[in-house]
């Protein structure tokens, strides 16, 4: 499967053709310092979702472990910040395979 350059989706059309998701600053006082960061979603929940996900992983922050976290969100070129409360949540996820007879 091929990965957009630019915002890392995969591209799914048997044609090739590929539509980023709008782009969104992602203000973090806590990890960022004096740089915003730049997530591609499809809504300022989504960016925020995914900038979670990314945090969690880089172990800056333990949100799967009840921490919360504050950040501001805003489309990419617009003027007005939102702000919004990162949470995470551990789940579980079963599987059942069959066991074939040798």
């Amino acid at each position: 499967m091929d990965y957009c350059k630019i915002c890392g989706e995969p591209i799914w059309a048997s044609d090739g053709k590929h539509r980023c998701p709008p782009k969104w600053e992602i203000w973090d006082d806590d990890n960022r310092g004096d740089e915003y960061a730049i997530v591609f979603a499809h809504d300022a929940e989504a960016a925020g979702a995914k900038y979670a996900e990314e945090s969690d992983a880089d172990d800056r922050v333990l949100l799967c472990d009840g921490e919360e976290q504050e950040v501001k969100i805003r489309e990419a070129g617009d003027e007005e910040w939102r702000t919004f409360f990162l949470t995470g949540e551990v789940t579980s996820l079963y599987h059942a395979l069959e066991k074939k007879n040798v």
